[in-house]
């Protein structure tokens, strides 16, 4: 009986250790992926042109017969 407690004892606390290890390669992944997608973002930011809304602007009445009327 006392062999059958330890062998589920230490069953019971490598399952633990497992899942603590696999918590451990899940958080380095998720940095990993994390700091990935900032340099990724970075990048895509300094290679867009940079769009000036003050100083495009449109004609007044751009393509009325765009718009129709709806009722």
């Amino acid at each position: 009986m006392f062999l059958i407690l330890i062998t589920a004892w230490l069953a019971v606390v490598f399952f633990g250790l497992m899942m603590c290890r696999l918590a451990a390669r899940s958080d380095d992944s998720h940095s990993v992926e994390l700091a990935e997608w900032i340099a990724a973002c970075r990048i895509a930011a300094r290679e867009a042109p940079s769009t000036d809304k003050a100083t495009e602007q449109l004609p007044f009445d751009a393509e009325p017969e765009r718009y129709r009327a709806t009722g």
